[in-house]
């Protein structure tokens, strides 16, 4: 689209300075380095070992569940986006009849729903450290999202429509996470109950 050819536009003739190529010119520069901390390699092994924590700590494989639902779903819808929309990425003129579109973004989609399913199963809802947590994911994914473009590795919409597809998945994970009312009510009234249990004793 128009906005996204203006935004590229706009990105790469900072991104392009001769001053400024060492931040991605080469394999091991920072924003390689940055966005390699949305591929599957790294997120999706953080995401596992944050559902297994939340798992001993919950006593139960609800987070596992959550977390295999939350990033399945994700990587499925990602790929139908890029079989039916199939958008050529910023250096791309035409794709292969059997390429994939850039739209969404693989590695943005992955970074967004991996870190964001670590906050929702480890930290409590309404608490200060889900709080912090979720600001610290925000920043992460922000510079994830940033470093694509700076590279030219995706349109705008690439970016936007990932963070959109991966709050969904993320929405459902936090919501598969969550006790049964039927328990949450039975924790709260137990410590009532026994004591006056004790009481009658």
């Amino acid at each position: 689209s128009s906005l996204d050819h203006s935004i590229g536009h706009a990105i790469q003739s900072v991104a392009d300075r001769h001053s400024l190529r060492w931040v991605r010119r080469g394999p091991h520069t920072p924003a390689r380095v940055i966005n390699f901390l949305g591929s599957f390699q790294v997120a999706l092994p953080l995401a596992g070992l944050g559902a297994v924590v939340a798992a001993v700590r919950q006593r139960g494989i609800r987070p596992v569940v959550a977390a295999v639902a939350g990033t399945v779903a994700a990587l499925v819808l990602m790929y139908l986006g890029k079989r039916l929309i199939r958008q050529p990425a910023p250096r791309q003129h035409h794709l292969g009849a059997h390429a994939l579109g850039s739209f969404p973004s693989g590695h943005m989609t992955t970074a967004c729903v991996c870190y964001f399913v670590i906050v929702v199963l480890l930290f409590p809802a309404g608490g200060r450290g889900r709080r912090l947590a979720l600001g610290a994911a925000t920043v992460l994914c922000a510079v994830i999202g940033a470093s694509l473009l700076w590279c030219d590795l995706h349109w705008f919409s690439d970016i936007a429509g990932a963070a959109v597809l991966s709050a969904l998945c993320v929405m459902g994970a936090a919501r598969l996470n969550r006790p049964p009312s039927g328990a949450a009510a039975v924790t709260a009234v137990r410590p009532e109950s026994t004591a006056l249990d004790q009481a009658g004793r």
